[in-house]
């Protein structure tokens, strides 16, 4: 903590000089360079040690630091709004936007000398550019480490910092705006790059949005980001890939600093969409797939929110050629995958696996999918954590599989059922959610497991009703949703079994005692059989007609 302070006084100093220098000369190219090198090559370090739990993973900052981390907050806003100001204070070409356009382009790098040799170089105009396209490559990795993303964990890029960050990456958007009108009548002269995003067919059926700013700038500095974070955030997956006879330690970049660059890079890939996002994913693909078989579990999550958006919002025509390598390693990960990655190694493995799905239901990759999200179900059963993630993550891979779903009804509904008798309330209503669900994508077979469900469905309509007489301050809210479920649950499975089943249900022994049929009996007399009926059965055609 102590160096953390030096490190911050010495911050405060600095840019207190910065900004003394910016009044009296205004913006130049040297006083943006020396403010982004105090603001880029500290913050690793800070950030660790304010936002790092034991093993390397980003975690909220302890009591003890959160007076430390406001005081960073507010630092780090000041670096990046007089960034801002200095960018404002000068033209594109001073910042090297020209440069990085034609980086972006493709053009071929200057060949690498031979071994041993001693080259003397000129320095020459186009240096001068390349260290301005630096400056701006660094101005968008430090709005990529600052600027918020929900899914990513970054507890430091959040409030001052954050919406100072993305002013950063505005600005730097509105100057190459200015750069494109610029060599706008120049056809011949467009980025390669650009060219190829303009004649790539968008796929949303004539609606041609024009890429605002910010997607310009992120696609054009992606091939030259790219190298800059692969060498941190993939360092310890191309290690471990290396083949020698002798596999010598790991000292690359630790667990932290990986997974901040993971972050970065997904960061800028969540940014994208439509053809911005084809053009990119050939440059980002191999790096995600690089950072997905790292072994820690916060790089992998970046990796894969990463991949979860490619698989979402690619288009179709990328989807075939892109899609199975996304699936195969969303899978590979989901598979035994900890608590901190489930979330983001199931959402990817759905949307790939949704967006591989041909016109009929109960593709293979569907169930390919669903037999790891079972497997993964069976292993973390006993374990509410787990199984409340689970029910939150895998419903909505269940109208992609449909009445199919029947073929995995061994494992899904011993787990369902069981998950509804749960000891967490939260755990039983999202058991019984789902359970609903599976009832009224399978109607036409729930005649033959009506009566196993049904007895499931009494049984916890009955416990929470006896929970809600025993608690002396009077009826539980949770108890009461539980039992609504159940009643809904009931109420699906009631039509979609049969008259066979509900003669049985009628004419049973016990069936006046059956406080779950009568609220079913309840509901109908409320709603009318007619129109209750109506309702479920109309619910049911639509599902069959999908």
């Amino acid at each position: 903590m102590q160096a953390l302070n030096n490190s911050k006084v010495h911050a405060a100093m600095t840019l207190e000089h910065i900004a003394a220098r910016y009044e009296a000369d205004g913006a130049s190219l040297g006083l943006l360079l020396e403010l982004l090198h105090a603001a880029l090559h500290p913050a690793i370090t800070d950030l660790e040690a304010l936002y790092a739990d034991v093993s390397g993973a980003p975690a909220p900052p302890s009591t003890e630091s959160v007076q430390l981390a406001a005081a960073h907050t507010a630092a780090t806003a000041a670096h990046l709004q007089l960034v801002c100001q200095l960018i404002d204070g000068m033209g594109p070409r001073d910042l090297g936007l020209e440069a990085l356009a034609n980086q972006g382009a493709g053009e071929a790098a200057a060949a690498a000398p031979p071994a041993g040799n001693v080259v003397i170089e000129d320095i020459t105009a186009a240096d001068d550019e390349q260290l301005g396209a630096d400056i701006a490559l660094d101005a968008i990795l430090l709005s990529a480490l600052y600027c918020a993303d929900a899914q990513l964990q970054r507890p430091w890029a959040a409030g001052q910092a954050a919406a100072a960050a993305q002013q950063v990456l505005q600005a730097l958007a509105a100057k190459l705006t200015l750069l494109q009108a610029e060599l706008g009548q120049q056809v011949q002269d467009a980025p390669l790059l650009m060219q190829e995003v303009s004649s790539t067919r968008s796929g949303e059926q004539g609606q041609r949005q024009q890429p605002d700013g910010m997607q310009q700038l992120v696609v054009l500095a992606l091939p030259a980001l790219t190298p800059r974070l692969r060498a941190v955030a993939a360092a310890k997956a191309d290690h471990s890939r290396h083949s020698t006879a002798r596999l010598q330690p790991y000292s690359g970049p630790e667990n932290f600093e990986r997974t901040v660059a993971a972050g970065q890079l997904a960061w800028l890939i969540r940014q994208l969409s439509g053809r911005w996002l084809s053009a990119a994913a050939s440059i980002t693909l191999p790096m995600l797939l690089a950072i997905v078989e790292d072994p820690f579990p916060a790089v992998q999550a970046c990796g894969l929110w990463a991949v979860q958006h490619l698989a979402t919002r690619l288009q179709a025509e990328e989807c075939r050629s892109h899609g199975k390598f996304l699936l195969r390693a969303a899978q590979h990960v989901l598979a035994g995958c900890s608590d901190s990655c489930w979330p983001a190694a199931s959402a990817a493995a759905i949307a790939a696996a949704s967006r591989l799905q041909g016109e009929g239901q109960g593709c293979q990759a569907c169930h390919d999918v669903m037999a790891v999200l079972l497997d993964e179900g069976e292993r973390g059963a006993h374990n509410m954590d787990r199984a409340e993630a689970w029910l939150a993550a895998v419903p909505p891979l269940f109208p992609l599989v449909g009445l199919q779903l029947t073929a995995h009804f061994g494992r899904l509904m011993p787990l369902l059922l069981g998950w509804c008798l749960a000891p967490r309330w939260s755990v039983r209503c999202a058991a019984l959610e789902a359970l609903l669900e599976v009832v009224r994508l399978t109607w036409q077979r729930m005649g033959v497991h009506a009566a196993t469900v049904w007895r499931v469905l009494r049984r916890v309509h009955g416990d929470e009703q006896q929970r809600r007489q025993d608690l002396p301050q009077g009826p539980s809210v949770a108890a009461a949703a539980v039992a609504e479920h159940a009643v809904d649950c009931a109420l699906v499975l009631w039509f979609a079994a049969g008259a066979d089943f509900q003669l049985q249900l009628l004419s049973g022994r016990g069936g006046a005692d059956d406080l779950l049929l009568q609220a079913v009996m309840q509901r109908l007399e409320a709603h009318t059989p007619s129109e209750c009926q109506g309702g479920v059965m109309e619910m049911m055609e639509e599902e069959e007609a999908q």
